[in-house]
């Protein structure tokens, strides 16, 4: 039907296997995650990935507007760590493709993240 039925993302450096199916709650090395819940935007630990004309403005903007930001360099690493709470947003303005962010989406949904969106 179009959509992720498995996913799975293993970060080398920490030895950690995000995993999910269509069925099955998200997982962490065998063991159940959850996305977190903040109050507000200003409590947020925001994964961004901005390009273009004015990333220096846009960075500036939500960085005053979060608690803090980071960048990790994996569109899939950054959404298992949505799912797991490390981080509670992820936000890329383009230069995804579906192998990108289908198995962390899946696993980020899995674990009652409230919605992504890949903007093209």
């Amino acid at each position: 039907d179009g959509r992720p039925a498995v996913g799975a993302v293993y970060d080398p450096t920490r030895d950690e296997l995000f995993a999910a199916s269509a069925e099955t709650a998200a997982t962490l090395n065998g063991r159940p995650i959850a996305a977190g819940v903040k109050e507000g935007l200003a409590d947020a630990v925001v994964s961004l990935g901005l390009s273009g004309d004015d990333v220096v403005g846009r960075t500036v903007a939500v960085r005053k507007a979060v608690r803090v930001t980071r960048s990790m360099g994996s569109s899939a690493l950054s959404l298992a760590y949505v799912a797991n709470g490390r981080f509670d947003v992820f936000a890329q303005d383009g230069g995804q493709s579906a192998w990108d962010v289908a198995a962390a989406g899946l696993i980020a949904e899995r674990a009652g993240a409230s919605s992504w969106i890949m903007l093209a």
